[in-house]
């Protein structure tokens, strides 16, 4: 049986871990926009740690460690450009986890370039999007309430950077409008938008429809995976599916457009 020191350390270990679960749980869903999610989970996660304090020199040394590994391993995703393009298409969200003026400034640009060769002839081309099946996002509490409180401290006149002049007037634009509430899904919005902004749409269908973890997939490859085994889905050579190697009858390219590309690596 504990006593009542260890039990007061188990509580606390709940406590330091518990956001991590929130985190992953959010960046796992499979039906809604998790792609657009990952940057401000992150700098959730980064505000909800730094800011914990325990008693315990343990637990308050456990808490310090997981802070360095979220700044070592976490907080440079804001060089992926895949990412970093999704949150700021995402209406909920636009700037306001960004951690460096100069990261979103390049990701802006990188949009802006996007939007202007979708103008020129870019061959993406965006199909059915009025047919598309959005669902309603997966909200959490505590992480969450770490957004509600930046969107409540944000400036109501946007700064954009100082290259704003380089901008597509489209994306201009967007970012002067307010935010909208977190609960709402960023499809739906962009649906309603589509007219007024008909070049950014196209990006925000793009980038928004990309997950942000893998862990649906996987599920799907282990799912195969079983089916193989109890039927017989593939022939002997080629006796499980794999999200790597040649003997899955996925399109290889399909780890960049799921977003399945190393942490930090621009697309």
């Amino acid at each position: 049986m504990l006593t009542t020191e260890e039990l007061a350390i188990v509580t606390d270990l709940v406590v330091v871990l518990s956001p991590f679960e929130d985190a992953t749980n959010e960046v796992s869903g499979d039906k809604y926009m998790t792609a657009s999610t990952v940057l401000p989970i992150v700098n959730c996660l980064h505000n909800t740690v730094a800011e914990a304090s325990f008693v315990n020199e343990d637990i308050m040394a456990l808490n310090d460690a997981l802070l360095d590994q979220i700044v070592w391993r976490l907080l440079p995703l804001e060089d992926n450009y895949l990412l970093a393009s999704a949150t700021i298409l995402d209406p909920r969200f636009k700037m306001v986890h960004f951690r460096s003026p100069m990261r979103s400034s390049k990701v802006l640009q990188w949009i802006s370039r996007e939007m202007r060769a979708v103008v020129n002839g870019n061959p993406y081309e965006d199909s059915n999007t009025q047919q598309r099946k959005v669902e309603r996002p997966c909200v959490f509490g505590s992480l969450w309430n770490i957004h509600d409180r930046l969107t409540k401290q944000e400036a109501a006149a946007v700064e954009l950077p100082g290259s704003s002049d380089e901008l597509h007037p489209e994306l201009k634009l967007y970012l002067k409008m307010p935010k909208v509430d977190r609960t709402q899904c960023p499809l739906k919005l962009w649906l309603d938008l589509e007219k007024s902004f008909p070049i950014l749409a196209r990006l925000a269908f793009k980038y928004l429809t990309v997950m942000g973890s893998s862990v649906a997939s996987d599920s799907v490859v282990s799912h195969l995976n079983t089916t193989a085994s109890d039927g017989g889905l593939f022939p002997p050579r080629c006796p499980t599916l794999t999200s790597q190697e040649g003997c899955t009858p996925f399109d290889p390219s399909f780890r960049l457009e799921w977003g399945l590309c190393p942490p930090g690596s621009p697309i």
